[in-house]
């Protein structure tokens, strides 16, 4: 009898116990795992761009050249040329030494307005009286005479040509020299033009404030060699 009670204690406690693990399982809860199962998008990135009040629309610059307004003046011996309208001339027809180490008639100066530094460009033309045989060692003998006038010089352009070149035309036979120096208060272009023997000087004062015009005035320059002008 004690037997029996005791196989059904043990088969009731065990009965408890297997009850209690099944209800423990039911209510129990496990964490998800992350990433199990399960596609997670990115939201994609937004840019957001600040649009001011009033917007600044910028107008093309159009670069057109306009062509400065000239004069055109016949000089002695046979010279002719065009200078910018705004720019003052005067003919001194002195003849006396010049800087260069020759005494020259001066057929003309051209200044230039201004600039409020008050530095100007100038441009004066001489006529060399005595006919040359030598032109290359007159050249020469031009860029000793600078040397000695001016002292020390950084000649910055020499060269001796013997065929027109676009810068200045002159005649078709007519051969260039170039002298261009600076100092510590000058700069300073020098343009001879050879027209069969007879020597043009082209003396040009600060010529960096007035290039373009004195490229176009130096283009402009023709010149009628004695032996043409007979003829006519």
């Amino acid at each position: 009898m004690k037997t029996s009670n005791s196989f059904f204690l043990t088969g009731g406690i065990a009965l408890i116990l297997i009850c209690i693990v099944l209800i423990a399982g039911c209510t129990s809860t496990s964490a998800p795992t992350q990433n199990q199962g399960t596609v997670t998008s990115t939201p994609a990135s937004t840019v957001i761009v600040q649009t001011p009040d009033q917007t600044a629309v910028q107008t093309p610059v159009t670069t057109t050249s306009t062509p400065v307004p000239t004069k055109s003046v016949a000089l002695a011996n046979g010279m002719t040329l065009s200078y910018p309208a705004d720019w003052e001339m005067e003919t001194p027809g002195d003849t006396s030494l010049r800087d260069y180490g020759r005494t020259t008639t001066n057929l003309a100066n051209f200044f230039s307005p201004s600039d409020h530094n008050k530095q100007y460009t100038s441009v004066s033309v001489d006529l060399e009286p005595e006919r040359i045989s030598d032109n290359d060692m007159y050249f020469n003998l031009a860029t000793v005479g600078v040397q000695k006038t001016y002292g020390s010089i950084d000649i910055t352009h020499h060269s001796q040509l013997s065929h027109a070149v676009d810068m200045i035309s002159a005649c078709d036979k007519c051969k260039h020299y170039n002298l261009e120096f600076e100092t510590k208060n000058l700069d300073k272009w020098y343009h001879l033009v050879d027209a069969d023997g007879t020597f043009y000087i082209f003396s040009i004062n600060n010529p960096d404030l007035n290039h373009n015009q004195i490229m176009e005035l130096l283009k402009s320059v023709r010149v009628t060699p004695a032996a043409e002008r007979k003829q006519r």
